[in-house]
C-alpha cells in the first residue's frame, strides 16, 4: 500500500470523526453564528445547516435542500466543512426538500462502485445521478483495480431508502472501457484525464483532496479504448455540482426498467456424459450438460426450460428430472410430462447468466426402467427478455441397466429439543448418520438441508458441516430456509459402515423461533459410489421431516438486550484495510433500547516468537450493514507494538426498536509489518460496564443480556502463498502424431491472504523413481514434440483454457519453461484451480521415449505485486533441489497394436450347435484389444470353414453386445461366393482396452421360394486369417495403418496380431489365423429337447421286477422345433429318426428274450429292437433300432413343433434265484455327441432317406433312466 493511499485513508477517517462532531454538537463551534432573521446570500452548490441540527445540506440547482446520506458521500465531493453556511431557523421554508428523487447527494461519479445489500449486482456511478451496471468482475478489476470489491475503499453498500436517489440508468458496462465521470491515468504515465462525453480530457491543475484519491491507473489497452479530446478540463470542474441537476430539470421518477434484451446461445457441453449405460432407480444421474452463453450486450435471465426427450424409450421411464447450476439446485424436481412428451421446468426467481459469460446447466434424472434408450435435451428456453439460439440440443443417448448400486440410508441422530440463547455460537443444530450398504464404497459430495422450523434466514449464521472435529464445508448462510454444503474435497465413506455428521452454526436472532434441519428430498443428498461412479440410492429414514425422531429442535431464547457475534476464521496478509472481524447483531426484547457506550477488546496473539511485530489494529469501526452508517471507535487501552490486548470504546448512540435487529460489521485496518502468524480476535465480557444501555422511554438501565460473553474467530496474518499439488497419473503410452498427451497435472491454491497471479512455471525432465528428483534431461526430449501447452480448468465453461503454448521453436531439451503466463488464482481453497500440461507429438521419435516431468520453478505475485512463495502440499518451497514430483510417466511408442482373437472357449460360445434354417444365432465372440492408441477398424473379413454354404445365410452381423438392435449394431453383410463375410468400411473405433464383438448369423429358410436357399448340413464356422486385407486398421492418434505381425511371438508397434491357439500369446507361428468359432450346422428341422419320462398316454414305467414277463422299461420324449421350412417341392418338413440306441444296464443273471419300441398314440405296431448288443447274460449293452423311419413308418416321423412319445418294453425270461441277490435293469441315454449319439435323425429336407445328423448338440449330455429292481 502506498503512502498516498494510507494518507488519504487517514484523512478520510478524520473527516468521519469531524462529521460526527459536527452532527453531535453543531457547527457553532466551527463557524460563526448568524443572527435570527439575517439570511445570508446563498446559491446553488452551497452547503448550509440550521441551528439545533447537526445535518448539513446542499442546495441544488432549484435551491432545494438535499441531504448527505453519510460522511463517505460528503467527502467524495468536499475535503472538509469549511464552506458550511449556517442559516437562521426561520429560513428553512425558503429551501424546501425536493418533491421527487434525487432527495439526497450521491457518491461522486467514478469515486465508488455501489450495490444494494440484498443484491449481488454492482453499479458504477455516472454523471447525472445515473448508475451503470458493471457487467463482470473482469470489467470491475480493469477499471477499479484488484481491490474493487473492498468495502469502504472502492465499494459502498447503499441502503434501500437511499437507492432512489440514483434516479437514472446508463448503459451496462460490458467491456473494460472507462465511463463518464472517472479520473484515469495510463500505467507508467503521470498525466491525469477526466472521462467526459465518452472521451479523455486532460485535467489541468491539482485535484482537491476529495478527488485525488480516486484516480484509477489503467492499462494501456484499457486507456486506448477512448479517444483523447482536444480540449482540457480544470481540476475544480471535477467536483462541481454535487447535486448533478440543472435548474428546472428535476428528473421525473424513474420508471420500472424493462429488462434489456439479451442474446442467449445454448450448446452441448464438452463435459457432458458419453453415451452408455446408466443405473436405474438412482437419484441425480447426470444425463446432459449444456453451456448457456449470454451475449455481451446484456444479462440474460432464464425463467423456464423446456425439457425434451428422444430415443426408443418413453417419458414414463423417468421418475424425476432436476436442473442444477453447479451444486445449486434450480427450482424443484419435476416428474410430470405433457401429453406431447416434454416437461416445463420453471425456475422461481429466474437464473441469471451475466452478459459476456457462460454458465453450465446440468440435467440429472432418476430413470426407473431398464433396457430403454433415452436422451434428454433442452427444447426451448423462456427468458425475461431476449432471444435464444442453438435449440433444440440433446445430450447423448443412454441405456438404463438394472445393477445393484450401493444404498445410503440417512437417519437422524439429534437430540429431541434444546434451547439456546441469541448470541451462542458453534451450536450443534443437526446430527445425522449415513449408513452405506455392502455393495460399494462411496464418497459424500454434497448435502442440502431444509429448516422445518420457524427461524428466518438471518437468525442463523456461519453454518458448517463437520465429521467429528473435521470441518468438511462452510461457512455458508441459510437461504430460503435451505442450507447447502458442497464439499471441496469429497469425503470417503466405507461400505457396510456408519458415519456420523453434524451441522453447527451461530444463533444470531429469532427470539421464540425454532430451527429444525431435515433432509427434505432424497435428491438433496449426493453420495457417489466408487464402482459405478454414480449417485447411490438414498433412503431418508427418520430424517426426512415427516417425524421429529432423530431431528434436533432448537428453540431460540432472547433477553432484554440480545447480543450475537458471528465471525469466520480468516487468513489475511498485513497492510490490509477494512478487514472484517465479525458481525454484531443487536436486538431489543419487548422494549426499545438505547445503547450509549460499547467496549470491545481485541485479543492479540504472537505467532512468530517476536512480540515486537504484534502491531495494533488501526481505525477499528462499526458499519451499519443496512445503510452503511459508520461508527468510529477510540482506542482506550493498548497503543503498543507488542502482543498486549487492545481496548476500543464506541460512544455513538445506537437505537434499537423493540423486536427488530440491527447488524453491524466490525472492521479495522491491519498495518504493514505485522509478523507472520500473529493473530487477532474480538472479545467482550457482556456486562453493564462494556455495554451501557437503557430502556426507552423509561430510562431504566439494561442488565439482562442474552449472553455473558462474545469471542470472535481468529484473524491470522499470513504471508501470501500458493500451494501446488501434483495429481498422480497412471503409467500411459502415446504414439506418433498423438494430440492432447497429458504429461503433468495438478492444482493451484492461493491461501486466503491474497489472490495469486501466476507468471511462470518451469518443468524439467525428472527421474521416474519416486523420491528421486535428479534431473534427467532426456525424459523431456524436445525433438519428440510439436507443441506443448499449459492449461487451466474453467469451472464456468467446464473446459480447459490455454494459458501458454510452446511451439517446436520454443522447446528446449530437458525443460518446459512457461514464462509468459498471466492468470490469477483467486484466494481461498474454494477457488482451487486445476491445471495440466499436454501436447502434440511429432511423427517420428528419438531414442528417448520416456517422458517424466517435475516442477522446478514458479513465479507468482500477490495483489500488491510482491513475489510470493510457491509450496508443495508439505509446505516446502518449490525450487531447484526441491522440485515437485508427479507419479506416473509416459512411454512413447511409434504406433499402437491391435490384438484379434475368436473366443471359442468362453461360456456361451464354447459348444457346437444346430441352427434351424430361418432362425438367427450368436455363433461366436470376436475379441479386439487396442494398446497404446485407439484403433480405427476400417475393414474386416470372416472366412467360413466350408465352401458353398453362403446361400444359407441371409446376413452375418457384428454387435457390441448380445442384443441384436440398432443401438448395438457394428455392421452387417452377406457372405460372398467364397464364403467370406466382408465388412467393408466398417469404420469403428476401438478405444484402448478390450472390446468384444459378437457374430450374429441370420439364416435363410429351406423351401422352393426365391429366398429359401438354405441347405441342410450347411455349416457356419468362421475365423479371421492373416490375409493382407482380412483386417484393415489404422491408429487414431498416429494416423498410420497397422500391418499383420511377423509371427515372432512379439506384438510390435504397428502390428495386427492373432491368437489362434488361445494360449494368450499372440503372433506365434501357430497364430496365422484366429481359432474358428464353434460349428453351427444348418437343419430344416431340429430336436430341441429329449427326455425320459415316467408316464404318458396310459403307459407308466415299471419300477419293480416281480418275476419274469414283459415290463415297461422307458418312455422317450422327443420335442421338435416349430418352423416354416419346406423341401424343394414346397412340402412341409417332417423330422425323421434314423438309428435309435438305448443304453441298457442290468444284473448279469437278469436275462431278456426281446425288446420293442412303439410310438404312444401312433398307428403302427411295436417294432423289435436289436438287443444283440446284450448277450442275454452280460451286465450291459446297447439296444437299437437301425432305421426308425423304416421300422416305424409314419410313426417314425414328427411334424414341426410337435412332441412325440415312444415306449420301450422288454421281456425278462429269467431272474437269478439266489438268496440276497437283487435283479435289476435300467434303460438310459448316455450320449448326444457325434459318433456315440443315441438318437440319429433326419431333418426331412431330403425326405426320409437324407443324410442323418448323428448329434443333437443339446445342453444336456445324457439322461439316466428309471431302475427296475426286484423286491426282496
Amino acid at each position: 500500500m502506498t503512502d498516498v493511499i494510507r494518507l488519504t485513508r487517514k484523512a478520510f477517517t478524520w473527516s468521519v470523526v469531524l462529521l460526527t462532531i459536527v452532527w453531535s454538537v453543531g457547527v457553532a463551534a466551527l463557524i460563526p453564528a448568524v443572527a435570527q432573521g439575517a439570511t445570508p446570500d446563498v446559491s446553488a452548490g452551497d452547503l448550509i445547516k440550521f441551528p439545533g441540527s447537526p445535518a448539513v445540506y446542499l442546495l441544488n440547482a432549484d435551491l432545494q435542500r438535499v441531504y448527505f446520506p453519510n460522511s463517505d458521500v460528503f467527502h467524495s465531493w468536499f475535503p472538509d466543512f469549511s464552506g458550511v453556511i449556517e442559516m437562521p431557523a426561520d429560513a428553512v421554508s425558503n429551501f424546501p426538500a425536493p418533491s421527487m428523487a434525487p432527495f439526497g447527494v450521491n457518491y461522486r461519479p467514478g469515486s465508488m462502485v455501489v450495490r444494494l445489500e440484498i443484491s449481488p449486482d454492482v453499479f458504477a456511478v455516472e454523471p447525472g445521478n445515473k448508475l451503470a451496471k458493471v457487467g463482470s468482475e473482469a470489467v470491475a478489476k480493469a477499471l477499479y483495480g484488484d481491490r474493487w470489491n473492498v468495502v469502504g475503499e472502492n465499494l459502498a453498500f447503499i441502503g434501500d431508502v437511499f437507492w432512489p436517489n440514483y434516479a437514472g440508468r446508463g448503459a451496462d458496462l460490458s467491456e473494460a472501457k472507462p465511463h463518464d465521470g472517472m479520473l484515469v491515468k495510463k500505467a507508467g504515465e503521470t498525466d491525469l484525464y477526466f472521462v467526459k462525453d465518452g472521451a479523455l480530457s486532460r485535467v489541468e491543475g491539482s485535484l482537491s483532496a476529495a478527488a485525488a484519491g480516486d484516480v484509477r491507473t489503467v492499462t494501456a489497452e484499457v486507456f486506448s479504448t477512448l479517444q483523447v479530446a482536444a480540449g482540457t478540463v480544470t481540476a475544480g470542474s471535477v467536483v462541481q455540482n454535487p447535486a448533478q441537476t440543472v435548474a428546472g430539470q428535476t428528473p421525473s421518477p424513474t420508471p420500472t426498467p424493462t429488462p434489456a434484451a439479451g442474446n442467449l446461445s445454448v450448446s452441448l457441453s464438452a463435459n457432458t456424459p458419453a453415451g452408455g449405460n446408466v443405473p436405474i432407480n438412482v437419484d441425480n444421474v447426470v444425463f446432459s450438460k449444456f453451456v448457456f452463453t449470454a451475449g455481451a450486450g446484456a444479462d440474460v435471465k432464464v425463467n423456464a426450460v423446456r425439457i425434451d426427450r428422444r430415443g426408443l424409450g418413453a417419458t414414463g421411464d423417468f421418475t424425476s428430472v432436476t436442473l442444477y447450476d453447479g451444486p445449486t439446485k434450480l427450482g424443484t424436481s419435476k416428474s410430470s410430462w405433457t401429453s406431447d412428451g416434454y416437461m416445463n421446468y420453471n425456475i422461481p426467481g429466474g437464473w441469471t447468466v451475466p452478459a459476456g459469460t457462460s454458465k453450465t446447466l446440468t440435467m440429472v434424472a432418476r430413470l426407473d426402467t431398464a433396457g430403454t434408450y433415452n436422451a434428454l435435451g433442452v427444447g426451448a428456453v423462456t427468458l425475461s427478455a431476449g432471444t435464444v439460439s442453438g435449440l433444440p440440443v440433446f445430450g447423448n443417448e443412454v441405456t438404463g441397466v438394472n445393477v445393484s448400486v450401493g444404498t445410503v440410508t440417512v437417519t437422524g441422530q439429534g437430540t429431541t429439543s434444546q434451547t439456546k440463547n441469541i448470541g451462542i455460537n458453534d451450536v450443534t443444530l443437526a446430527q445425522f448418520r449415513l449408513a452405506l450398504s455392502g455393495v460399494e464404497d462411496g464418497k459424500l459430495m454434497s448435502v442440502r438441508l431444509k429448516n422445518k422450523g420457524t427461524a428466518s434466514d438471518s437468525d442463523v449464521a456461519n453454518l458448517y458441516l463437520f465429521r467429528g472435529a473435521e470441518q468438511l464445508a462452510g461457512p455458508v448462510q441459510m437461504s430460503g430456509d435451505y442450507v447447502s454444503f458442497e464439499l471441496s474435497e469429497a469425503y470417503a465413506l466405507l461400505k457396510s459402515k456408519n458415519t456420523d455428521f453434524k451441522v453447527m452454526g451461530d444463533i444470531a436472532g429469532g427470539d421464540a423461533r425454532t430451527i429444525e434441519f431435515v433432509l427434505d428430498d432424497t435428491t438433496d443428498l449426493a453420495v457417489v459410489g466408487n464402482i459405478y461412479n454414480t449417485n447411490m440410492s438414498v433412503t431418508a429414514g427418520d430424517f426426512d421431516g415427516t417425524a421429529d425422531a432423530g431431528t434436533t429442535i432448537t428453540t431460540v431464547d432472547g433477553a432484554e438486550l440480545n447480543i450475537a457475534f458471528s465471525s469466520v476464521a480468516l487468513d489475511t496478509p498485513d497492510d490490509r484495510d477494512d478487514v472484517e472481524f465479525g458481525r454484531l447483531t443487536l436486538s431489543a426484547g419487548a422494549t426499545d433500547v438505547k445503547i450509549t457506550e460499547t467496549i470491545f477488546k481485541i485479543d492479540e496473539t504472537d505467532g512468530n516468537s517476536d512480540a515486537s511485530d504484534n502491531k495494533d489494529v488501526d481505525e477499528f469501526e462499526m458499519v451499519d450493514n443496512a445503510d452503511g452508517s459508520l461508527y468510529t471507535g477510540a482506542m482506550t487501552d493498548g497503543g503498543d507494538g507488542n502482543a498486549a490486548d487492545e481496548t476500543w470504546t464506541f460512544d455513538d448512540e445506537i437505537y434499537l426498536v423493540a423486536g427488530q435487529s440491527r447488524v453491524f460489521i466490525l472492521r479495522g485496518d491491519l498495518p504493514t509489518g505485522i509478523g507472520a502468524n500473529d493473530a487477532y480476535k474480538v472479545t467482550m465480557t457482556v456486562n453493564t460496564t462494556n455495554i451501557v444501555a437503557e430502556t426507552v422511554p423509561e430510562g431504566d438501565a439494561v442488565n439482562n443480556f442474552s449472553v455473558g460473553s462474545i469471542a470472535g474467530k481468529i484473524i491470522t496474518v499470513k504471508a501470501p502463498e500458493v500451494t501446488i499439488r501434483s495429481t498422480d497419473m497412471n503409467a500411459q503410452d502415446a504414439v506418433i502424431n498423438q494430440e492432447d498427451v497429458v504429461i503433468f497435472n495438478g492444482s493451484l491454491e492461493a491461501n486466503p491472504a491474497s489472490d495469486a497471479r501466476i507468471e511462470r512455471m518451469r518443468f524439467e525432465g525428472g527421474n521416474t523413481a519416486a523420491g528421486n528428483i535428479t534431473v534427467v534431461a532426456t525424459n523431456m526430449d524436445a525433438d519428440n514434440w510439436s507443441e506443448v501447452g499449459f492449461y487451466t480448468w474453467n469451472k464456468a465453461t467446464e473446459a480447459w483454457d490455454l494459458q501458454e503454448l510452446l511451439t517446436s521453436a520454443d522447446l528446449t531439451d530437458g525443460e518446459l519453461d512457461f514464462n509468459s503466463l498471466d492468470f490469477v488464482v483467486a484466494a481461498g481453497s474454494v477457488n482451487k484451480m486445476n491445471f495440466l500440461v499436454k501436447g502434440k507429438l511429432r511423427n517420428v521419435f528419438t531414442a528417448n521415449t520416456t517422458v517424466h516431468l517435475q516442477l522446478d520453478t514458479v513465479t507468482a505475485r500477490d495483489t500488491d505485486n510482491d513475489t510470493i512463495t510457491a509450496r508443495n502440499s508439505a509446505g516446502t518451497a518449490i525450487a531447484s533441489g526441491a522440485e515437485l514430483e508427479i507419479v506416473g510417466s509416459t512411454t512413447l511408442r511409434a504406433q499402437g497394436v491391435l490384438y484379434v482373437s475368436i473366443r471359442n472357449a468362453d461360456s456361451g460360445f464354447n459348444k457346437d450347435r444346430i441352427l434351424l434354417a430361418g432362425d438367427s444365432a450368436w455363433v461366436g465372440k470376436l475379441r479386439l484389444r487396442a494398446d497404446f492408441e485407439d484403433v480405427l477398424v476400417r475393414d474386416l473379413k470372416l472366412t467360413n470353414s466350408t465352401a458353398d454354404d453362403e446361400d444359407s445365410a441371409e446376413s452375418v452381423c457384428l454387435y457390441s453386445d448380445t442384443v441384436a438392435d440398432a443401438a448395438h449394431l457394428v455392421a452387417c453383410t452377406s457372405p460372398d461366393s467364397n464364403d467370406i463375410a466382408f465388412f467393408n468400411d466398417i469404420d469403428k473405433v476401438i478405444t484402448q482396452g478390450t472390446h468384444d464383438w459378437y457374430i450374429y448369423v441370420n439364416s435363410r429358410r429351406t423351401g422352393d421360394g426365391a429366398s429359401e436357399t438354405a441347405d441342410s448340413h450347411d455349416v457356419f464356422e468362421m475365423r479371421v486369417s492373416t490375409s493382407s486385407d482380412d483386417v484393415v486398421a489404422r491408429g487414431q492418434a498416429s494416423g498410420e495403418d497397422l500391418a499383420f505381425g511377423d509371427v515372432d511371438s512379439t506384438a510390435d508397434a504397428g502390428e495386427i496380431v492373432l491368437d489362434g491357439d488361445l494360449d494368450g500369446t499372440f503372433d506365434e507361428v501357430a497364430d496365422a489365423t484366429t481359432a474358428y468359432t464353434k460349428k453351427f450346422d444348418v437343419a430344416g428341422s431340429k430336436i430341441t429337447d429329449v427326455d425320459l419320462v415316467s408316464s404318458f398316454g396310459g403307459e407308466t414305467v415299471d419300477t419293480v421286477l416281480n418275476g419274469t414277463g414283459t415290463y415297461t422299461l422307458a418312455i422317450l420324449k422327443v420335442v421338435t422345433a416349430a418352423n416354416q421350412n419346406a423341401d424343394a417341392n414346397g412340402e412341409a418338413l417332417k423330422l425323421g429318426f434314423g438309428r435309435l440306441t438305448f443304453d441298457v444296464d442290468k444284473f448279469a443273471s437278469t436275462t431278456l428274450s426281446g425288446g420293442t419300441i412303439r410310438r404312444i398314440n401312433g398307428t403302427q405296431a411295436a417294432a423289435a429292437l436289436d438287443i444283440s448288443g446284450n448277450d442275454g447274460v452280460g451286465e450291459s449293452g446297447d439296444w437299437f433300432l437301425a432305421s426308425a423311419t423304416s421300422s416305424l413308418a409314419a410313426d417314425g416321423q414328427v411334424d414341426a413343433g410337435q412332441t412325440a412319445y415312444f415306449v420301450v418294453k422288454g421281456t425278462i425270461n429269467a431272474l437269478n434265484g439266489g438268496t440276497g441277490i437283487v435283479d435289476h435293469i435300467r434303460v438310459s441315454l448316455e450320449s448326444f455327441d457325434s459318433g456315440t449319439n443315441n438318437i440319429d435323425w433326419i431333418d426331412g429336407y431330403e425326405g426320409t432317406t437324407g443324410t442323418d445328423f448323428d448329434y443333437l448338440r443339446l445342453d444336456k449330455s445324457s439322461i439316466t433312466g428309471t431302475r427296475l429292481a426286484e423286491s426282496l
